[in-house]
């Protein structure tokens, strides 16, 4: 975690009740070159981060790398997160790309504003199988080739209120191009493979 500068994007624990568990943040350094985030709101609370490494030094207190590799371009990333199909994006990362992201209510598949939703639910909100959240996995992957000139954030998908492993989800994207930013959790999968 040595390399994590200001602008370097970090995923929230369940930790703080002034932000979202899953929620992404930048880290920002104030004149002194302090590192800290800003939790929004009128008030713009910080929390900085500087010293909050944990003993074995692998992640901040409260925060971990949200992706491996950094953007292509200055524009934000499409957060590409695990939905449901009935497009209620009510918890998680869904909620994020909701709140923040411009996801669509009622959109639980595809591009929905500067998100895109691949669904590990249905429209029942019962956790999809592995086969069926493949094939959503490629078309993806489909969609991603077809633009190369965007970046995709990718989540771990699947890992949260869907109940999966990343071992059993990391593999589907093996051989994805490089403009999708794979998650840490993927990623430790991916070098072992």
């Amino acid at each position: 975690m040595a390399s994590v500068t200001a602008g370097t994007r970090l995923v929230c624990d369940n930790g703080f009740s002034c932000l979202e568990d899953g929620q992404v943040v930048e880290v920002l350094a104030d004149a002194d070159g302090s590192l800290y985030v800003d939790c929004g709101g009128p008030e713009r609370h910080h929390h900085y981060i500087d010293g909050q490494l944990t003993v074995d030094g692998t992640h901040y207190v409260g925060f971990k790398l949200e992706t491996v590799g950094t953007p292509s371009s200055d524009r934000s990333p499409v957060f590409v997160f695990g939905s449901n199909l009935a497009g209620r994006h009510g918890a998680g990362a869904a909620l994020f790309a909701y709140q923040h992201r411009g996801a669509a209510l009622g959109v639980g598949t595809g591009m929905t504003g500067n998100s895109y939703a691949i669904p590990t639910k249905d429209e029942r909100i019962r956790t999809r199988g592995l086969v069926e959240i493949e094939r959503s996995v490629i078309e993806f992957i489909r969609f991603a080739e077809a633009h190369p000139e965007m970046t995709f954030q990718l989540t771990p998908i699947g890992c949260g209120l869907a109940g999966y492993k990343p071992e059993q989800i990391a593999p589907m994207f093996k051989g994805a191009p490089a403009n999708v930013l794979i998650p840490q959790e993927f990623a430790a999968v991916l070098s072992g493979a």
